[in-house]
């Protein structure tokens, strides 16, 4: 038998409606998602809803969207209650009043934190829009 190869990846799932004004976005996130991000950005004294609040944030900081080329800001809407089962946080993207022609999505997810030397971590979504 060989060993298997692998890396560590957390899996998560989006659901993206692009509306005319906004885009909303619902982010279903692992526990060990959340975990990594806090832990290893020296937050290990957050907690609970602490640790939760702080990443919605991290989830602003990391979930790139941008209208006809330019960034847009998103805001944190709603964030899980408690730190089981599917923690579920939900977005917000304004989008300005000129009619919009393309969007991108793009995310760099626990990409910043090494597992291992050379060995991201990485986050990974199953997407429907």
């Amino acid at each position: 038998m060989r060993p298997a190869m692998a890396h560590p990846v957390s899996q998560g799932a989006m659901d993206i409606i692009v509306r005319t004004d906004r885009i909303d976005l619902r982010a279903i996130v692992s526990l060990e998602e959340v975990l990594v991000a806090t832990n290893l950005a020296g937050n290990k004294n957050k907690a609970g809803l602490e640790a939760l609040r702080g990443h919605g944030d991290y989830l602003l900081d990391h979930l790139h969207i941008s209208a006809n080329g330019q960034p847009i800001v998103g805001h944190v809407l709603e964030i899980p209650q408690q730190p089981t089962g599917q923690l579920t946080y939900r977005l917000e993207y304004r989008l300005a009043d000129v009619a919009t022609k393309r969007i991108e999505f793009r995310q760099d997810v626990l990409r910043e934190f090494m597992f291992a030397p050379g060995n991201p971590w990485e986050a990974s979504y199953i997407v429907r829009i």
